[in-house]
């Protein structure tokens, strides 16, 4: 059974991570680097939260769903995939946005080439995206 306490607990959190990541929007990542590495360390943590958050949540509802058929786990990436499968997640979005998971991976493990581009362009994406999935999940577990 959906715990539903669990999903919204964890989209008030992703929420709140999405208001602060805003503040960080139009600042350049070279330039937080440069005069404020404690400002580029809070956005990677940050996108780091939200989508480690959102993957939570599709564990949560791939394990409680009567709808899948194929044995868990999945990759982080195939639990969006996933989600569109039990019609939580439009088929395109659920694609562009289980590319985020690799993001995640790469925040986690610390890689040290990550490209400073691919996290600025990050910031507005994750804003963008996490907002729409968000809307998609609360659509679900409303139903």
């Amino acid at each position: 059974m959906i715990n539903r306490e669990l999903i919204e607990s964890k989209i008030n959190l992703i929420t709140e991570d999405l208001e602060t990541l805003k503040q960080f929007e139009n600042k350049s990542i070279e330039d937080m680097a440069k005069t404020d590495s404690l400002m580029l360390y809070a956005v990677e943590r940050l996108l780091e939260r939200v989508i480690g958050r959102a993957i939570d949540i599709n564990q949560h509802i791939i394990v409680e769903s009567d709808k899948i058929t194929e044995k868990f786990p999945y990759t982080y990436k195939e639990t969006f995939i996933a989600l569109f499968k039990i019609n939580v997640l439009e088929q395109g979005f659920a694609e562009e946005i289980s590319k985020s998971a690799t993001l995640r991976n790469y925040l986690v493990h610390e890689y040290d080439n990550l490209d400073k581009n691919i996290l600025q362009k990050s910031i507005g994406l994750t804003i963008t995206e996490y907002a729409k999935y968000l809307d998609q999940v609360k659509k679900y577990i409303s139903n």
